[in-house]
């Protein structure tokens, strides 16, 4: 119903729900249901501290690039380095480590448990 900008996410400068249809998640949440999305499986440890994610291994970006723990690493990166304009989410207020295990692993560190 309107012109939604530039859909950068890390910019919130066009429509959240545009963004929605062109990004995707590692895990989606359907009523309360967590499922795999991009992340095929996950690990809780550290009584809600430590999340490692197992990523998909046969998703390409459109232009064939592969998707892989790099890229989260690479994407949580630049929401902590603009953790300011990021903050209105709890969660990055949390983050303390963002790790690439292996090409597919992919592990997040919180100060607290989330």
């Amino acid at each position: 119903t309107k012109d939604i900008r530039i859909i950068n996410p890390h910019l919130y400068s066009g429509e959240m729900s545009a963004q929605n249809m062109v990004f995707e998640p590692l895990v989606i949440n359907t009523a309360g249901d967590i499922k795999p999305w991009l992340a095929s499986s996950w690990e809780i440890l550290d009584e809600g501290k430590t999340y490692i994610f197992h990523l998909r291994d046969d998703v390409k970006f459109t232009d064939g690039t592969k998707f892989n723990a790099y890229i989260v690493k690479q994407n949580i990166d630049a929401i902590l380095e603009n953790r300011s304009r990021h903050a209105w989410l709890e969660l990055v207020n949390q983050i303390s480590k963002s790790e690439v295990v292996d090409e597919f692993t992919y592990k997040l560190s919180l100060k607290n448990p989330y």
